[in-house]
């Protein structure tokens, strides 16, 4: 018996091509600017569009060396320790890490030196080697509240403490200093950029304020 169209049992009858569907990507999410305040400074970050927050490096903003001594004065009467500290951080430029290992060991009285020496958690202390520490600087502002709290160090002689005497903790800073109302527009990580900023402000070359805060591509922005 035969088929239609001349086609023999079993064979395939080839299927007109239909219309074409052009072919849709998902769109890649877009970013969008928002702006936020933390801690009374305004913090652009980036969300999608279905909100979610993907947040950028917040844009340091040092203190002046007014708003510095100001700030400091409404620090001491709340604890001298925790002010001293703050005060010494924001012209040293020490990293919160390097402050939280800080001993008095590290300290060089007769050059008025920091040295700021490159720690390992859980690692014992190698030899210094020029790749392994900076020098930093004791400015005259600081000797006095650096020699407070040298001479009541910590456990391990850490130069840095919280009240208690517990190693240096942010939280405890911002909450016992009260941070929101006597830093307003500020935050702990501005203190590296303060230092950096009081040493270009006296005139120290750009490269030396590279060495000092240990930031090689650290360059001072003028104040607007």
């Amino acid at each position: 018996m035969s088929t239609s169209h001349g086609a023999s049992p079993g064979s395939l009858i080839p299927l007109a091509p239909g219309p074409s569907v052009p072919r849709t990507f998902a769109p890649a999410p877009r970013l969008l600017p928002r702006s936020v305040r933390v801690a009374g400074s305004p913090v652009t970050i980036l969300t999608d569009r279905a909100g979610t927050p993907t947040p950028l490096e917040r844009t340091p903003r040092p203190f002046t060396r007014a708003e510095l001594e100001v700030a400091w004065v409404q620090w001491s009467a709340l604890d001298p320790r925790l002010a001293d500290t703050v005060l010494v951080l924001a012209h040293t430029a020490l990293r919160w890490d390097e402050a939280r290992a800080l001993t008095v060991d590290d300290l060089v009285p007769h050059a008025h030196q920091i040295i700021v020496r490159a720690h390992c958690p859980g690692r014992v202390r190698r030899p210094l080697a020029p790749a392994l520490h900076r020098r930093v600087p004791v400015s005259l502002r600081i000797r006095q509240a650096l020699r407070r709290l040298a001479s009541t160090p910590g456990p391990r002689g850490l130069v840095f403490t919280d009240p208690d005497g517990a190693p240096l903790r942010r939280a405890t800073v911002r909450r016992v200093l009260d941070w929101y109302h006597t830093a307003p527009g500020h935050g702990l990580a501005d203190l590296p950029a303060t230092a950096a900023q009081l040493w270009a402000d006296d005139g120290t070359p750009r490269a030396v304020v590279a060495e000092w805060s240990g930031r090689p591509a650290w360059s001072s922005r003028p104040r607007g």
